[in-house]
């Protein structure tokens, strides 16, 4: 193969790792999110940031256990505590919905 049909190989390696990345959403989410409004965009956005979330505590977590620079480990606690801070008023916003979060892998 040539370097051109490579390269848009790589990219859609690239695109396929973005939506099978735990907690990512997809195009199709971002799109229907796009086309909602009121409360039901505000449901499906607090589903859609809680999921995420979670998957940033879960790679903040293994970065941590990885023994990083001190910098990298501090940077990565503090998201963990940030992020389940978040993931605390975002469940809490979504209850007031009377909504559930969406599946997390």
């Amino acid at each position: 193969p040539d370097g051109q049909a490579s390269g848009h190989g790589h990219a859609a390696e690239l695109a396929s790792a973005h939506t099978t990345m735990p907690g990512m959403a997809t195009w199709d989410e971002i799109n229907t999110l796009a086309g909602l409004q009121g409360r039901e965009a505000e449901t499906y956005f607090l589903q859609l940031m809680i999921r995420h979330h979670k998957g940033g505590v879960d790679m903040a977590t293994a970065a941590v256990q990885m023994q990083p620079s001190p910098a990298v480990e501090r940077m990565a606690r503090a998201m963990v505590r940030d992020q389940t801070k978040e993931l605390g008023y975002m469940n809490l916003l979504l209850q007031q919905r009377e909504a559930q979060a969406l599946p997390y892998p």
